[in-house]
C-alpha cells in the first residue's frame, strides 16, 4: 500500500510541474523544481522496493 501512496504522490508531483501557463505575474521556477524533484524522489522509492523485493525473489 506503501507503494501505491508512493507513486500516487509522484503522479500528483509531476503532474503539478506541468507546463501550462502560469499568469504573468507569478514566477514558478521555484515550486516547479520542488515539485519536479518530489515526483523523482517518490518515484526512486518506488523503484527502490521494486528492487529489494525482486531481490527476495530471485536468489543472487
Amino acid at each position: 500500500m506503501v507503494v501505491v501512496v508512493m507513486f500516487a504522490l509522484g503522479l500528483a508531483a509531476w503532474a503539478r510541474a506541468g507546463h501550462e501557463e502560469p499568469a504573468p505575474d507569478v514566477s514558478r521556477g521555484g515550486h516547479q523544481k520542488v515539485a519536479v524533484v518530489t515526483a523523482v524522489l517518490c518515484f526512486a522509492a518506488c523503484l527502490a522496493v521494486a528492487d529489494y523485493g525482486i531481490d527476495l525473489i530471485v536468489p543472487g
